[in-house]
């Protein structure tokens, strides 16, 4: 964690020597700014990597040989991971980390800074859902294009949000898939498939993220109709996107080996625990 704490306060300095450039340049009113992660805290080792393509696993024994201390991590030809523990710590109330569709794999934060920022807006709490996938209209509104135009477009733009015309963005509706897992979220309610070898019950489950964004209650059996929904829509996004639909048998039967490789704890096993100080 010290590691992933320096690399954090590396980005910190070098995206402000970014905004001092920009105001220096009279370019900061002009810009817009867009940090945020691709996915949840990742708890992924190098087992998970050297599975890619054969001749892989020799590649990093090469390269990124494992060294036992936990001193090396950091210095160059180092691997560290946080691994599934620590990644679970950076996820915060939401359950789970990268490489599942739980929260804790999929809601990550974002800070986006407009290129010029209305003065008469006041600061507010809003509830809208967005996605990565609402960023490239984004970024395509504010170049001048026309949005609304563009067919085929998995989101949508974020700029009357940001220029305080209103307080959604879309429809708050989005399916997901990753490697055979399936989500589908709607309002308050979210559907999701996640095997048991990762954190799932090997079949839907339900969520009411307004109540429950840690998703700890699943509620299938009290409200079947929402779920029976939120599958259907599912399917159908899965038809319109062309993403293969895969059993959910064939997925849970590879679940634990995939969950062997991604959450394997690979922390450096010759360390001693550290001597206990006492005030007496």
């Amino acid at each position: 964690m010290a590691v992933y704490g320096a690399v954090l306060h590396e980005t910190d300095q070098h995206i402000g020597r970014l905004v001092t450039y920009l105001k220096e340049t009279d370019q900061y009113d002009n810009t817009l700014i867009v940090l945020a992660s691709d996915n949840g805290p990742s708890a992924s080792t190098q087992d998970n990597y050297a599975r890619i393509a054969p001749g892989v696993p020799e590649w990093y024994e090469q390269n990124y040989p494992p060294s036992g201390s936990v001193d090396s991590y950091g210095a160059k030809g180092s691997f560290p991971s946080a691994c599934l523990p620590n990644a679970q710590v950076s996820s915060g109330p939401y359950f789970q980390a990268k490489n599942t569709l739980f929260e804790g794999g999929t809601r990550v934060p974002a800070a986006i800074k407009p290129p010029k920022i209305n003065a008469a807006n006041k600061p507010e709490l809003v509830g809208t859902f967005a996605h990565i996938t609402d960023l490239y209209p984004t970024f395509a509104d504010y170049a001048g294009a026309d949005v609304a135009s563009l067919e085929n477009l998995a989101g949508d733009s974020i700029k009357p949000l940001l220029d305080g015309k209103t307080e959604e963005i879309g429809d708050d509706e989005f399916g997901m898939e990753h490697f055979g897992q399936r989500a589908y979220r709607a309002g308050d309610w979210k559907l999701v498939f996640v095997p048991a070898a990762m954190g799932g019950s090997d079949d839907y489950a339900l969520y009411n993220l307004t109540k429950d964004p840690g998703e700890v209650h699943n509620v299938i059996a009290d409200h079947p109709a929402i779920a029976d929904e939120l599958a259907r829509k599912w399917t159908q996004h899965a038809e319109e996107n062309g993403i293969v639909i895969v059993d959910f048998a064939d997925v849970n039967d590879l679940a634990p080996d995939d969950a062997e490789a991604w959450y394997s704890i690979d922390w450096a096993s010759n360390t001693e625990p550290a001597e206990s100080s006492s005030n007496d």
